[in-house]
């Protein structure tokens, strides 16, 4: 507690609040009540409250003060006016209570908050900027695969339809249809469907099931790609194994058409 005359000087301080400021009592007997205040500026707003003092007879505030040895304390204060026996303003008399550790916690929360906020801004703005990179990424993976499809289908399959006319034998007319199947299956849905759906199927798998889609029988698929019609089956099975339908009852072409 602290009393001061009509100008603001202490005339008595107890021990609590000369303890809180680090001087003695004696020391702050006859400082300005504003000689405490942290912030220089609030010495403007001292003067106005005190007219308020005046004028109401009481106010409360919240605000820093500076120790002795000139660290920060925050304090709340409650201040009541004295009157003379004339009812003259004499005085004040004023309760300060140190509340630094909650205005440590409130200054703590407020910074955390604020760098929260920061890196909320910071992600948003990431987020965005990778939303942008992704559509461009589409975009262009978008624009290359038309490229690859329309190359394919207006430069190399007119030149395998003229090689076709052209005089082979039957084993060099079977490549060529593997070749042109194979080239229809770079551009297809169904095998980019295959081999990005994680199924560690491999290329022979993925023709072999292209070609059962098709509806080619096991001994056309073993003469289309040069090999026995049990090496056929053995990847029809791992097919079904991969597909997750080797103990049911399903036909693998009716299902690899349905995932087309």
């Amino acid at each position: 507690m602290g009393v001061t005359d009509k100008d603001g000087h202490l005339t008595y301080v107890n021990e609590s609040l000369a303890r809180a400021l680090g001087y003695s009592k004696d020391e702050m007997i006859g400082m300005h009540v504003t000689d405490f205040l942290y912030e220089k500026d609030m010495i403007k707003s001292f003067y106005i409250r005190n007219k308020d003092l005046i004028k109401n007879g009481q106010f409360s505030f919240e605000t820093s003060f500076r120790t002795k040895d000139g660290n920060k304390i925050y304090g709340e204060e409650k201040v009541v006016a004295v009157y003379g026996n004339n009812g003259e303003f004499v005085g004040a008399r004023g309760v300060f209570r140190d509340i630094t550790q909650r205005k440590q916690v409130e200054l703590a929360l407020r910074k955390r908050e604020a760098e929260l906020d920061i890196k909320n801004k910071t992600l948003e703005e990431m987020n965005a900027a990778l939303r942008v990179l992704l559509k461009k990424r589409d975009e262009d993976k978008g624009e290359l695969e038309r490229k690859v499809v329309l190359n394919i289908k207006e430069l190399v399959m007119p030149v395998l339809e003229k090689l076709k006319k052209s005089k082979l034998d039957n084993t060099q007319r079977a490549y060529l249809d593997v070749l042109k199947l194979n080239l229809n299956d770079i551009t297809s849905s169904f095998y980019y469907g295959l081999s990005s759906k994680n199924l560690e199927l491999t290329p022979t798998e993925i023709q072999v099931a292209n070609l059962i889609r098709r509806g080619e029988s096991t001994k056309e698929i073993a003469r289309l790609l040069d090999c026995t019609m049990r090496a056929i089956s053995f990847h029809r099975e791992n097919i079904r194994k991969k597909l997750g339908i080797n103990n049911k009852k399903t036909n693998l072409r009716t299902y690899l058409i349905s995932h087309s």
